[in-house]
């Protein structure tokens, strides 16, 4: 029996203590009386999925859409598959401290650091989140669609799993847990299950209302050339009419427009893409782990830290930085072990020394040794500036490093970008995945191939090209890039690669995923109330882009809890979306059209922009 909705219903029939005997392509069903009352269903009937044994046979068709099988299925999802298990391992002795320490040194690349077991392993449990949902997706009026999506979270370091260990860990025996759960951990697992859950299904309502768009834009196109011609018609009988009647027809004309408008207004509404999540399974995994109690040495300084072996899965389980609680690769400071997020290294300038100014020589007298002239000062040492050669060289490089961190899911693709700047705020946000989000690649492809091609006539330099996907399809990108040092470092990573000012956005065309753009995967970091309005109001009127000029520019002020103090958050964000966009020469950067966007006072945003830029000093040359 093949049909999947006929076989949820017989085993549904089962759960609920009914019989059922398969009959090749039907079935017998024996319904308790509880079930067949609540269904109003006979105590036995023959059912089938197959349209032609029903009609010989005289089964019930039981079809996708039958009100039995959508009862049913409500009911399931109401309440809930709940449950907490142990994954059953075979009991062996811990590993060798040597060998794990090996390991540990490989999965987790501590930079100034070397890993060392400090102590005996001991064993444990280390809780991992199922969370499944059904989600519906409405991309018109007419058009509805419901899948189910599933993931798996680490509950102590709250990031998902890889797919192969989800598949993995569903394969293996189970059995009753031994230990109370640690619902602390579960409960802050929950909320990155749903911002995962919620993550692809934004990416997949995009790609769906992708493949509608054609319909929105031909009927769109319909109602432009129908309310074109009444207008048309109405000019022209104008233009002959008297002066009596060319007043009446001169508001026939404003009552057209007026209507075209709201016709307008109708049809991109018929179309506007949402999606529902609803939650109808959680299982809790206990994973069987040694404990490795590991210190974290840079020289004589030790910074101690437990890592988990998942026994199940060969590997360690991941772990947070114990500073900042970021999922960046660790780093063990001078004072202290945090991440590569909150020990950034600060760029440091290098002063040449002053030259001494050499006094006039006084005149010596005759009798008198002449005095020792003073040695000059070395001359001050300059970079030297690369040739167009290397730097074409250095922009390809820097080019494939992106893409080949984005392919990896390599979190360290944050070395490659300027601090301060939009592309280090695509990492903070969306993490490896930054690179592809800014260019508006869908989470659910991946990229094979790219090429690229430098201009280097001028600092910031240019690296222009498109990311090519297993699909076939091809992603423009543009990378605005400058030498630190020896160093080249990532500025911007735009979605499109015609000529264009660094400072300015243009009306760049997009592919049939241009949604994600405009509504990406909710990011895991947090942000305050000024970056959530940005993120719910500006992002589906400029896209990533500007949004991320503008938490580049939010995230590098100096005096920011002044600003929050003196001014509501819809205002800085207001004031500073203005502020942005005016600089990237963008629609919407006028007081007043930032004023309705955030519903509040022309007059707040214009006093707010003034604060902003006394901290922020934004210019031609600097717009974030």
């Amino acid at each position: 029996m093949t049909d999947p909705g006929l076989r949820f219903w017989l085993s549904y029939v089962e759960a609920e203590g009914g019989l059922t005997e398969p009959r090749g392509d039907s079935a017998l069903a024996v319904l308790p009386p509880a079930l067949g009352k609540r269904h109003e269903l006979p105590e036995e009937l023959v059912v089938t999925g197959d349209p032609d044994v029903a009609r010989e046979e005289g089964a019930t068709l039981l079809a996708p859409g039958h009100p039995v099988l959508e009862r049913a299925a409500d009911e399931v999802l109401s309440s809930g598959d709940a449950g907490r298990m142990l994954i059953s391992v075979p009991a062996t002795r811990p590993p060798d401290a040597a060998d794990l320490r090996d390991k540990a040194r490989d999965q987790f690349a501590v930079d100034h650091g070397k890993v060392e077991v400090t102590g005996a392993v001991t064993k444990g449990v280390r809780p991992v989140l199922r969370v499944g949902a059904l989600v519906s997706y409405t991309v018109s009026a007419e058009d509805h669609y419901q899948e189910r999506i599933e993931c798996y979270v680490d509950a102590a370091c709250r990031l998902e799993m890889p797919e192969p260990d989800a598949i993995r860990l569903e394969g293996l025996p189970r059995t009753a847990p031994e230990q109370p759960a640690d619902l602390s951990r579960v409960m802050a697992a929950l909320g990155v299950a749903h911002r995962v859950i919620d993550a692809r299904a934004t990416q997949r309502r995009a790609a769906l209302a992708g493949q509608s768009g054609g319909a929105l834009e031909a009927e769109l196109a319909r109602a432009e050339v129908y309310y074109r011609d009444v207008l048309a018609t109405i000019d022209s009988r104008r233009a002959k009419a008297d002066a009596d009647h060319r007043e009446l027809l001169d508001a026939r004309a404003e009552a057209t427009g007026e209507e075209r408008s709201r016709r307008l207004a109708e049809i991109r509404e018929k179309y506007q893409a949402a999606h529902e999540i609803r939650p109808y399974r959680l299982h809790v995994y206990d994973i069987p782990v040694w404990r490795v109690p590991v210190d974290v040495r840079r020289g004589d300084r030790r910074y101690p830290l437990a890592l988990e072996w998942l026994i199940p899965l060969g590997r360690f389980g991941e772990v947070r930085c114990p500073h900042c609680d970021a999922s960046e690769p660790l780093v063990a400071g001078k004072t202290r072990l945090g991440c590569t997020s909150c020990l950034a290294k600060t760029p440091v300038q290098v002063v040449a020394p002053a030259t001494p100014e050499v006094a006039p020589r006084p005149p010596v007298a005759p009798a008198r040794p002449a005095e020792r002239k003073p040695r000059p000062a070395p001359a001050p040492v300059l970079p030297v500036p690369l040739s167009p050669a290397k730097i074409v060289k250095a922009g390809d490089k820097l080019s494939a490093k992106v893409w080949d961190a984005v392919v990896h899911r390599d979190r360290r693709l944050s070395r490659l970008c300027a601090p301060d700047s939009p592309a280090a705020a695509a990492v903070k946000l969306f993490g490896p995945d930054g690179a592809a989000m800014a260019i508006g690649l869908p989470g659910t492809a991946t990229p094979v191939a790219s090429a690229s091609r430098t201009d280097a006539s001028e600092e910031p330099y240019a690296t222009r090209g498109v990311v090519e996907t297993s699909t076939g399809r091809q992603y423009p990108f543009l990378l605005w890039w400058r030498m630190d040092g020896a160093t080249p470092l990532i500025e911007e990573i735009l979605p499109f690669d015609g000529a264009t000012a660094p400072a300015r956005l243009p009306q760049w065309s997009y592919h049939a995923d241009r949604g994600t753009l405009f509504h990406p995967p909710a990011p895991r970091v947090p942000w305050g109330p000024v970056g959530e309005l940005l993120w719910r109001t500006g992002t589906p009127e400029h896209g990533l882009p500007i949004l991320l000029r503008c938490l580049a520019a939010w995230w590098r002020l100096p005096g920011e809890a002044a600003l929050v103090a003196a001014h509501p958050a819809p205002v800085l964000a207001a004031a500073l979306e203005r502020m942005i966009c005016y600089r990237a020469a963008r629609p919407g950067s006028r007081y007043a059209d930032v004023a309705v966007a955030y519903r509040v006072d022309e007059a707040a945003v214009r006093a707010a922009s003034a604060d902003l830029q006394a901290q922020l000093s934004l210019s031609a040359t600097k717009v974030w």
